[in-house]
């Protein structure tokens, strides 16, 4: 059997003088990690290219919504309306999301006040349309919804200009994002059990805009997708350690370099964090298990239970990705930057919970003038704002926050009947759908209202037959020209010389008004002439028409009348 010899030479060498050895050794690695990066910004850079085509790509349309007068609902509706935008996307297959690009929707509620008159909006992609007024009317039957004018296409992009100035800002999360803010519950009294209403003082707020000014506020919320459940990882990693629990999915860690020689090499992972902490060093309690303290509960003050209560309430609901941006534009001579800033943080402020979490402002984005230097940067970041807000941009700014769809209701929803904010847009009438029972019309059938046949069926009114009203007890009377035949039957009396006549001119006679349902027919007499006194009246014999035959009297049903209530009835009586 032939002996295999092994040439350790170079590891010698590389214990001996390693640095010579990197040096001999580098022209043959360097291209490696050089290449792998190349590669790996190819890929982004194709993404990136793929994603933006997909946003231009999709169509938004902007819904008016008018908020129901006597509504009593809580801001909880509107959670189940937050929580049906959370589920509209599940994420993106490797096909969607390198091929085609696809990325979250993105749905913007807003709420505006234009010269102090308040309108609520809701921005979506319109093959969400369904879904968003779905979920609207299941919890406010009587609301309006209807497709509007897009408001911030009517704003100048351009800043400076001569007529308006600008200003805004974006908000974030001050603390962590598995800390909640004040939400809608906290604001319930309870004794009375009565919601005091944060958005009552917002509306109150910005209806005292003058006419010029224009306050808006869009929050920009993106489902997670496939994430949706991940980012509660680090608020049950909180919880962990707050108890002196070691957390289910902690995993050790040793170093930097360790952890990435246990993901590429092919030795098992264990060995490769092993010889990463042996050769590049590492965390020092990298193999050393961390021990439970199960009396670290006990010692925790009322504040660290709060924390743990309302951390575990929040990752307990839906949550998205949510952006909240707000712009102020103004004509110049009612231009008041320094109110409407103050108007923000008040507004900002009642979600301010100290022991958990409350919104801040994002710095680098915000116009500021505090400063000599802030100048230089002023106009450029309010065009940036404003340009950001008409177009809703979900990547300029902060990343976003993460908010559940308690956080999301308690800074949107419609207000309740206890709110008389003034100049709030709301339904002037109650919609009805119509009856069920309502009959449709058949298929191919005509009727009055002109229906083709063929046509898709439609609710139409049936035809009503006309039915000439008869006096009860007595027959209908026949016409002065008719005489009754062998059985009894009336029947129409015609002149042989005017047979022809009747056939080729047209009828234009009118129906005759029936008289009132028990009243006698009274026979036809000759009008009246005047008489002077002293003198007899003298009327021509060819001016005086023959007496007409009278039908046959019959007894009526007034007979018994009083003679001042037959007057009321019966105008010919006298």
């Amino acid at each position: 059997m032939p002996e295999i010899e092994i040439d350790l030479s170079f590891l010698f060498a590389f214990l001996q003088r390693p640095d010579v050895f990197l040096v001999k050794a580098f022209p043959y690695v360097a291209w490696i990690p050089i290449a792998g990066v190349l590669i790996w910004g190819f890929f982004e850079v194709w993404k990136f290219n793929r994603q933006h085509h997909f946003r231009h790509a999709m169509k938004y349309i902007l819904l008016a919504i008018d908020v129901p007068k006597m509504t009593e609902q809580s801001p909880q509706a509107v959670e189940q309306i937050f929580a049906s935008c959370a589920a509209a996307w599940g994420g993106a297959t490797f096909k969607e999301q390198w091929i085609d690009g696809e990325v979250a929707p993105v749905f913007s509620f807003e709420l505006v006040s234009d010269g102090g008159y308040i309108q609520y909006y809701v921005r979506t992609p319109t093959k969400f349309r369904d879904m968003i007024e779905a979920a609207i009317y299941a919890q406010y039957p009587d609301a309006e919804i209807s497709e509007a004018h897009d408001y911030a296409h009517d704003w100048p992009e351009q800043y400076p200009n001569d007529t308006h100035d600008c200003w805004g800002t974006e908000q974030k999360l001050s603390q962590p994002y598995y800390f909640p803010i004040r939400t809608w519950p906290e604001f319930e009294h309870k004794l009375s059990q009565e919601i005091k209403d944060p958005v009552g003082i917002w509306l109150e707020q910005i209806s005292r805009l003058q006419p010029g000014e224009v306050f808006a506020t869009q929050i920009l919320c993106m489902p997670l997708g496939e994430a949706k459940t991940s980012w509660t990882k680090k608020g049950v990693e909180y919880i962990y350690k707050e108890i002196g629990k070691e957390s289910k999915d902690a995993h050790k860690k040793a170093g930097i370099l360790g952890e990435t020689l246990g993901q590429l090499s092919s030795l098992p992972i264990e060995a490769a964090q092993q010889f990463g902490v042996a050769m590049f060093g590492g965390g020092a309690d990298a193999h050393e298990e961390k021990k439970e303290d199960p009396w670290k509960f006990l010692r925790s003050t009322p504040i660290d239970k709060e924390r743990l209560d309302k951390v575990t309430e929040k990752i307990q609901k839906p949550a998205m990705l949510v952006k909240i941006r707000h712009a102020y534009v103004a004509k110049k001579e009612v231009y008041k930057k320094g109110p409407r800033d103050k108007m923000i943080a008040s507004i900002m402020f009642q979600y301010m919970n100290p022991n958990t979490n409350w919104f801040g402002r994002v710095g680098k984005i915000t116009p500021k003038t505090d400063y000599f230097w802030q100048n230089w940067s002023l106009e450029k970041r309010k065009r940036r704002l404003i340009k950001s807000y008409i177009h809703r941009d979900e990547e300029y700014g902060l990343h976003g926050n993460i908010l559940n769809v308690e956080e999301l209701a308690s800074l949107w929803h419609f207000p309740t009947i206890t709110i008389l904010a003034p100049f709030v847009k709301k339904t002037v009438a109650k919609r009805a759908e119509p009856p069920v029972q309502l009959p449709y019309e058949e298929p191919g059938a005509a009727d009055f209202t002109g229906a083709i046949a063929g046509k898709k069926p439609s609710r139409l009114a049936m035809p009503v037959e006309f039915i000439e009203p008869t006096i009860p007890g007595r027959p209908r009377t026949a016409s002065p020209e008719a005489h009754h035949d062998e059985h009894g039957a009336a029947v129409a009396h015609q002149h042989p010389e005017s047979k022809e006549h009747h056939a080729e001119a047209p009828r234009t006679h009118e129906r005759k008004a029936a008289p009132p349902i028990g009243l006698p027919v009274e026979p036809d007499v000759a009008p009246h002439v005047p008489q002077t006194p002293g003198h007899p009246a003298s009327v021509p014999e060819h001016a005086v028409p023959a007496p007409k035959a009278q039908a046959p009297s019959h007894p009526s049903a007034t007979d018994g009348i009083p003679d001042e209530i037959r007057r009321m009835i019966d105008p010919n009586f006298e």
